[in-house]
């Protein structure tokens, strides 16, 4: 598989590295662990949804880039098909790096952080993350890195859950004015770098926190037992 140049992925790498030698050193103990599981899980699809958002995002460019034909509508869905996976995979990759987190969060305080039940996995969301993160380990830095990704996260998972559950937003075009020519599509703009500023916001988010999270593994898995 192709790894695309602005994922994190030699931080990725050290993560797993550092939940490994932890669910070594407690599997004499507990034997495989629950939240091992759930961090796999979750680790796994972080590279996948991200690669989902690269590929959504360069397709969207390439339809952007399409001739306009009078009364052709093939632009205009290749491009909502495009921003439809694109928005679902930007959203899918936040999510698994909060439970990720979370789950690593959870071998170093299963208390605060259960997992353990098929109901504790289901109330796992970013809010509920961000909100355990700050209770319990206010002063991390993976607290802080939480905090400012789900602010813009808000923003597009608002998007996704209208292209997944309502429909497709309409196109507002500007004819004059300041704006001539910009065409709103929801809170976004309709141009060819609308998935290209997210794919680098996507890409900030993902190197910061899976780097906060090496230095929280690093930090606490040591001192667990799991």
């Amino acid at each position: 598989m192709s790894i695309p140049g602005d994922f994190p992925d030699l931080a990725y790498q050290q993560l797993k590295a550092l939940v490994d030698v932890h669910a070594e050193r407690v599997r004499p103990i507990a034997g495989e662990p629950t939240l091992y599981r759930q961090f796999a899980l979750s680790h796994n699809a972080i590279l996948w949804r991200f690669r989902s958002a690269v590929d959504a995002d360069e397709t969207y460019r390439l339809a952007y880039l399409l001739p306009d034909v009078s009364g052709d509508t093939e632009k205009r869905y290749a491009q909502e098909r495009a921003l439809f996976e694109f928005f679902a995979a930007l959203v899918s990759t936040a999510e698994v790096l909060c439970y990720c987190s979370y789950a690593i969060a959870g071998m170093a305080n299963d208390t605060a952080f259960p997992l353990v039940t098929e109901k504790d996995r289901r109330s796992v969301d970013p809010q509920l993350t961000k909100e355990k993160f700050a209770a319990t380990y206010p002063t991390e830095a993976i607290t802080a890195t939480l905090d400012g990704m789900l602010n813009t996260y808000a923003d597009a998972n608002k998007m996704r859950n209208v292209l997944s559950h309502r429909g497709s937003p309409p196109r507002a075009t500007y004819l004059g004015g300041p704006k001539d020519g910009h065409v709103e599509w929801g809170p976004f703009e309709i141009d060819i770098t609308l998935t290209e500023e997210l794919r680098k916001w996507l890409s900030q988010q993902t190197h910061s926190v899976v780097e906060a999270l090496c230095r929280f593994s690093t930090d606490h898995l040591r001192k667990s037992r799991l």
